[in-house]
């Protein structure tokens, strides 16, 4: 896809959320990283229920990575993507192992391997930058620390929308944009 025709989308996208990995048919990430469920059920359910309260058929959500583990089945995740609201644009993570078409062929718009320059001071990605890369000039967003604490929570401009940390459900990107230009975080 190229800019022009990702412009069109997000003209006619009435919100552009973030969300980062969610780890769909992961059982071992609910309890490594201390996620309230007792089933993997009940975490599908509750992320498909927060995700489509928040995003509409037209809006647009980045994922910033680790969308599902290896999953075997791909008409199971084929389903559960077409049950989540909005148009998808996968920036893959260290768990999308499989090739950008096989995300594609599941309903993204988008799956890239890089950082995806959002605008020209907000950088999204899926692994957070090194706090020696960190510049002023920018806004980055990323997911793949989970529920830890790192150097980046105390910059305020580097934010962590994994969804422990979003309560489970993708975040407005441009007030967070907003709230981060003033200090503020999600």
């Amino acid at each position: 896809m190229n800019n022009q025709q990702m412009q069109n989308i997000e003209q006619k996208a009435k919100h552009v959320f973030v969300i980062a990995d969610p780890h769909f048919f992961h059982w071992e990430i609910v309890k490594a990283c201390h996620r309230p469920f007792k089933s993997l059920k009940e975490m599908h359910k509750v992320l498909m229920q927060r995700w489509n309260k928040v995003v509409k058929d037209n809006d647009i959500v980045y994922v910033l990575g680790d969308y599902a583990l290896k999953h075997k089945d791909k008409q199971k995740l084929l389903n559960l993507t077409h049950m989540l609201k909005g148009q998808k644009i996968l920036i893959m993570g260290n768990h999308d192992a499989k090739k950008p078409q096989y995300y594609l062929d599941l309903g993204f718009l988008e799956a890239v391997r890089k950082p995806i320059l959002y605008n020209p001071h907000v950088i999204l990605m899926h692994e957070p930058p090194k706090l020696t890369d960190v510049s002023k000039d920018f806004l980055y967003i990323y997911g793949h620390t989970h529920h830890k604490k790192t150097p980046l929570d105390k910059v305020k401009n580097c934010c962590c929308v994994c969804v422990e940390k979003t309560k489970y459900a993708p975040v407005d990107l441009n007030k967070l944009i907003k709230g981060l230009s003033h200090g503020k975080r999600h």
